[in-house]
């Protein structure tokens, strides 16, 4: 079997427009309980982490318009500060979830709708945004990847350095070549820095009983990531 080659384990940057974004991450890891297919695909456009934040945030403005309510003896002043109870928070709550659906519908765009699948009826590992299928007979080894890493050019940002990262798969194919396969890229949070990012351990855990795989995980050190990405454009 041939070693793989170092640059396909690298974090590598990706222009995406929802990279930088510290948000729940757009994609979810599911698995069909009839036919127990492992997909990663798109989030639902409404979360119950906007609903919660949308909540909070509302119940803040509304809070502090109820105080000055009870507060305030002129009358059109304390009509106004009704209109402004309930107004507010039901824009700002109706804007964060126009805004959630947003990003969701815009990374959908990059990625497509189901970015991965794997079928245990026959075997085969679909990667959505290539278009490409791989039945069994098409690949001798599979190595689920989580790395994380940061984009040198963000160096000269106003908002510095963000870890990124990056699910891929490593797949040996008929001809006995490596190749990479990236599923996502995102700011994601960390289980630990031996199993990676949460959505990745939770695809590990779906697909360890339906396929036979090695994991790759590596949290790369910003001087790292720089020696690789310039080692890349050098």
């Amino acid at each position: 079997m041939p070693e793989i080659p170092e640059k396909l384990k690298w974090y590598t940057p990706l222009k995406r427009s929802t990279r930088n974004m510290n948000v729940p991450v757009p994609w979810r890891v599911s698995a069909d309980e009839m036919t127990r297919c492992v997909e990663i695909r798109r989030a639902p456009y409404f979360s119950l982490f906007y609903v919660v934040l949308g909540l909070c945030v509302g119940a803040i403005f509304g809070g502090a318009g109820y105080y000055g309510y009870t507060h305030e003896h002129d009358e059109k002043f304390r009509m106004a500060l009704a209109a402004f109870m309930i107004g507010v928070p039901l824009a700002i709550f109706i804007f964060l979830q126009l805004l959630g659906a947003f990003i969701v519908f815009i990374d959908s765009c990059e990625w497509g709708h189901i970015r991965f699948r794997y079928d245990p009826a026959n075997g085969e590992l679909f990667f959505g945004q290539e278009k490409i299928t791989y039945r069994p007979e098409n690949y001798t080894k599979i190595i689920f990847s989580c790395v994380r890493g940061v984009d040198k050019e963000d160096s000269s940002k106003e908002w510095g350095l963000v870890e990124v990262t990056q699910l891929f798969v490593l797949i040996l194919d008929k001809n006995n070549k490596w190749q990479r396969h990236t599923l996502s890229d995102d700011i994601a949070y960390w289980h630990t820095s031996e199993s990676g990012s949460r959505q990745f351990v939770k695809l590990v855990e779906q697909l360890q009983q339906l396929l036979t795989f090695d994991t790759f995980v590596r949290d790369y050190s910003r001087d790292e990531c720089y020696e690789q990405q310039n080692r890349s454009t050098g």
